[in-house]
């Protein structure tokens, strides 16, 4: 075990208060800095764990302590994709925990105490992740002394992923902390081999499984060091009073499972969709149902695999394993998915931080997780040369490592290794040192040292290459048009709230950044951005600020910046500009019925909308970019017939036709079922049975589609309607 144990000197103090102070002034300049220069917040962003976990916690904090409308994955966009919501009530039954309960618990007592303003959570993180830093500092100081603590703990203040996840509602401080507890907990009681310190490991293995399940590898570690440290005789005790610390940390979890009629031990339903995500034949095992391969996964793998093995993590291996063609595929999948956790580039996933380090300057000049990933590797290669004294550190990132993989991969989910990882880096820089002076001495050992010296440099250069991103980081203009898109989102949920100033100060904003990217400098995705910002720019004008002119002006500029051409993407911004122009027109006709012309003019536009998303399938370019587009133009062509034509059948061609294109669209089904209950009002019984149930069970299908048409109440009342009918028709009582 760690044998730098010396009681701690003022001077020891003064550097650890000194690198916590740091670390919390680095988190909240940069929190600062991001308030200024992006300041979404991202607790209004529809289906993203952020906005989830504010949902629960201020659901706890107004009264809902045992989390009996606990927020379930059954309808997220991806869940309405996979199944009905019958199928989801026989795989979930009773009040499952969504995810880990400690973080949501902790962010309603912080909103609890401080008030639930946008700064609270962001301010708390900042603090829980420069205590992190202490306790690494504490940490390293008993396995690497003094130089090393502080060399660990510098690396971890300045590792700008760790910086960055402390602004969102996401657990990367939180598993940080609760990781980097475990340790130094684990050291001290694997030191003094008391029964008080076992059970204290215990409640911080509790703590930590709450967090997040991956945490339940802690307990074969505890097992493993024990074995490793030659106290195999006190496992039994040992494990005993650890297992007791967890089961009173988790117990008030089980006892609310068992009050809700939850499985008592379930914690999380994330299971099942995360291993078919990551381990699927479609996969690539670093993003949740990646756009490329979203309908094999969802719509083929997802299906398929729990439709046979039900919604249960078990069950599911067999059956996702069994996607693949062979052993060779899969074998694949883990290297892919093993790159990708050693590898500096932060996957987006719920935030971008490859975009934001773009935009924040003092996000930019902090070292991503390239040094510390390859000084890292390079620590732990040193460190299996005292194989005894690291193997708490060295057992823990594997098997981190590994869990992670097994799953899937996604930068914030090294969290928990990315403070293990600072140590492993400070082990390396001082082994380093160690045998550059020791090569340079007169001594028996001189050759052994050049050689681990030749070795360990090899190993610093070969894994730096191997972390180096794959990806690289966003252009300025793409930051920016990423960065106003995102802006104009949280305007259209400012606008769904009733805070129409906040929503115009959102669209405002968003207005300059797409200004920004039409003049920013030439680069490759320029010509594209230029299209897409003046694009969004006209829907802004028109949708928001109802300023037709200037939104009719903007899509004609549009137009003449597509040109002309059959490419995919030509043919596809043809279809959603014709498709603007038209819905202008419309929206314009609708203020003012007297406008007819209006109207005329619309109809002309959707047609030709329509038509070039004809010749794209005429040509077999019609992918789900324009596939898209092209159903909803003819929903709109739909929505123009009925009025002001008042031509029923012409619609329902419309809406037929859009469904052919994309059998799912929700605007379609929606818009089909409601002509057929609507004219059946006025119909016979033989006319109208067939059309009134196949009304029904399209009404049915857009309510699960993603997302859903209209507002709830009016589809509830078009299918209370629709079976109203179908019993009055049928001499039945509604």
């Amino acid at each position: 075990m760690s044998t730098t144990r010396s009681s701690f000197s003022r001077l020891d103090i003064l550097w650890l208060l000194g690198c916590v102070l740091l670390a919390l002034v680095v988190r909240l300049g940069f929190q600062s800095s991001y308030g200024h220069r992006i300041g979404i917040d991202t607790r209004v962003q529809a289906d993203i764990d952020t906005r989830t976990f504010d949902l629960w916690a201020r659901a706890i904090k107004d009264g809902d302590l045992l989390s009996e409308n606990s927020y379930t994955p059954t309808d997220h966009w991806w869940t309405r994709r996979i199944a009905d919501s019958d199928e989801w009530a026989r795989w979930l039954p009773g009040t499952k925990f969504h995810q880990s309960p400690l973080y949501p618990y902790c962010i309603a007592l912080a909103y609890w105490i401080l008030g639930d303003g946008e700064a609270v959570i962001p301010t708390c993180q900042a603090l829980l992740s420069a205590l992190s830093v202490g306790l690494l500092f504490l940490l390293a100081h008993r396995y690497l002394g003094l130089v090393g603590a502080i060399l660990a703990a510098l690396l971890l203040t300045f590792c700008s992923p760790s910086v960055f996840y402390t602004e969102f509602l996401l657990r990367a401080s939180l598993l940080e902390f609760v990781g980097v507890l475990f340790l130094l907990l684990l050291d001290r009681a694997m030191a003094l081999m008391r029964t008080r310190d076992f059970f204290g490991l215990g409640l911080a293995s509790g703590l930590a499984l709450l967090a997040k399940p991956v945490f339940l590898v802690v307990f074969p570690l505890i097992v493993l060091v024990l074995w490793i440290q030659g106290k195999g005789k006190a496992l039994i005790r040992s494990l005993s009073f650890v297992a007791l610390g967890a089961v009173v940390v988790c117990s008030p979890a089980f006892v609310r499972n068992a009050l809700v009629g939850a499985p008592v031990f379930s914690l999380t339903t994330r299971g099942p969709a995360a291993f078919i995500n990551g381990n699927a034949s479609a996969s690539d095992g670093t993003e949740w149902f990646p756009e490329r391969t979203r309908t094999e996964l969802l719509d083929g793998n997802a299906k398929s695999i729990l439709g046979e093995a039900g919604w249960s993590t078990l069950p599911v291996v067999p059956v996702t394993l069994g996607t693949h063609e062979g052993v060779g595929s899969y074998i694949r999948l883990l290297f892919l998915k093993t790159t990708a956790f050693w590898n500096a580039y932060e996957i987006p996933n719920n935030v971008d931080f490859p975009v934001t380090r773009v935009m924040v300057p003092l996000l930019r000049w902090l070292p991503d997780l390239r040094w510390i990933l390859a000084l890292g590797l390079m620590g732990f290669v040193a460190a299996l040369f005292q194989w005894k004294k690291f193997s708490p550190i060295l057992l823990y990132t594997i098997l981190f490592c590994g869990v992670t993989v097994a799953f899937f991969v996604v930068g914030r989910f090294r969290a928990p290794v990315t403070p293990v990882l600072a140590l492993l880096s400070a082990h390396g820089v001082l082994t380093l040192v160690r045998l550059i002076r020791g090569v340079g001495q007169e001594a028996s050992g001189r050759k052994r040292n050049a050689l681990i010296l030749s070795g360990l440099t090899v190993v610093f250069l070969a894994s730096l290459f191997l972390v180096w991103p794959r990806m690289a980081e966003p252009s300025l203009a793409r930051a920016k048009y990423d960065l106003a898109w995102r802006v104009s989102e949280e305007g259209r949920e400012s606008i769904r709230k009733n805070e129409g100033e906040k929503a115009r100060e959102m669209f405002e904003k968003s207005l300059l950044l797409y200004n920004e990217v039409l003049l920013s400098p030439h680069d490759p995705e320029h010509p594209r951005l230029k299209i897409a910002s003046h694009s969004q720019t006209g829907r802004i004008y028109l949708e928001t600020f109802e300023d037709y002119n200037n939104a009719e002006r903007i899509f004609r500029e549009v137009l003449a910046m597509i040109g002309d051409g059959e490419a995919m993407e030509t043919l596809r911004d043809k279809v959603n500009t014709y498709a603007s122009l038209g819905t202008l027109y419309r929206v314009r006709f609708e203020r003012d019925p007297t406008r007819m012309g209006d109207a005329a003019r619309a109809l002309v536009e959707y047609q030709r909308a329509a038509s070039f998303g004809e010749r794209a399938e005429e040509l077999g370019i019609m992918n789900e970019d324009i596939r898209q587009p092209t159903a909803w133009v003819h929903c709109l062509l739909a929505g123009l017939e009925l009025h002001p034509n008042n031509d029923w059948e012409a619609a329902e061609r419309h809406y037929a036709r859009s469904l052919a294109i994309k059998p799912q669209y929700a605007g379609a089904l929606y818009g089909l079922g409601r002509i057929w209950i609507l004219q059946s009002r006025d119909r016979s019984l033989d006319e109208t049975r067939e059309k009134l149930e196949n009304g029904l069970l399209y009404l049915e299908k857009a309510s699960r589609a993603d997302p859903p048409p209209d507002s709830p109440e009016v589809l509830a009342g078009l299918v209370a309607l629709g079976k109203s009918l179908l019993a009055g028709k049928s001499g039945g009582d509604d």
